[in-house]
């Protein structure tokens, strides 16, 4: 079981990494956090709030977007950010994409189309009524992903890298148990698996948006994901009012 000191540690390594040109690397990371972890650091522990609403009935709604679009530069007039709206439980949610971003092959997943060729930066992104209320004490990454409906099993571990129970807003890795020899999740010299997958999550009267990336996407993509993720916002639906004639 890792100290709060190493965990801690281990975060704050794993954010720096995003700059790095090599993939995820979880073992390196534990060795530079046992290392890191006899220097003084100031924990920033998980804050909680109040539990959300009563449980309701899971309501995914489906964020692919349109025809994959040109290679643009910042430059570029077509350079424009989407905005995804939809309407969950009474409530009116938004986000937006970056213009950078297109679709990915066969509408599946996201491009980032600075990068030549177009580089895989994004998985999935899902927005849903949450399926219970994100736990507040006892933070296991594998439950905070249950109630924002992401399937989970028993074949790896699930770290909360880091996190803020304000807008449960939580940014979550998973490690498998048994690593691919030299691939993805390799093992790396101290018997354990680099991560192979990233979620990062937010929620708000009861609506989850969680996004999700590959460790590859992650490092081309990961900033930008957590922009949108932060961009994520909910307004109550609006409500038509039926005039009758001579009111």
């Amino acid at each position: 079981m890792l100290s709060m000191t190493t965990r801690t540690a281990i975060a704050l390594l794993f954010l720096l990494q995003l700059s790095s040109p090599y993939s995820i690397n979880r073992a390196a990371f534990l060795r530079k956090a046992s290392r890191a972890a006899v220097l003084p650091l100031t924990i920033s522990t998980i804050s909680t709030q109040a539990a959300l609403a009563d449980d309701e009935a899971v309501s995914t709604v489906p964020s692919a977007m349109p025809s994959a679009m040109p290679s643009v530069t910042d430059a570029d007039p077509s350079f424009v950010s989407k905005v995804k709206k939809g309407d969950l439980d009474g409530k009116s949610w938004s986000y937006t994409l970056p213009g950078k971003w297109s679709a990915g092959e066969g509408g599946v997943g996201f491009l980032d189309t600075t990068k030549m060729p177009p580089a895989p930066s994004a998985s999935t992104i899902s927005v849903s009524v949450l399926s219970a209320p994100v736990p507040t004490k006892d933070l296991k990454g594998s439950d905070i992903l249950k109630s924002f409906n992401v399937p989970t099993d028993t074949a790896g571990s699930y770290d909360i890298l880091s996190g803020s129970g304000n807008e449960d807003k939580y940014l979550i890795a998973f490690a498998p148990k048994v690593c691919d020899s030299g691939g993805v999740g390799a093992q790396m010299g101290m018997g354990f698996c680099e991560y192979t997958k990233v979620w990062v999550t937010k929620a708000k009267d009861g609506i989850g948006w969680v996004g999700s990336a590959s460790g590859p996407e992650w490092k081309v993509g990961g900033t930008d994901l957590k922009a949108v993720r932060d961009s994520f916002d909910i307004a109550e639906a609006a409500v038509e009012v039926e005039v009758q004639a001579g009111e």
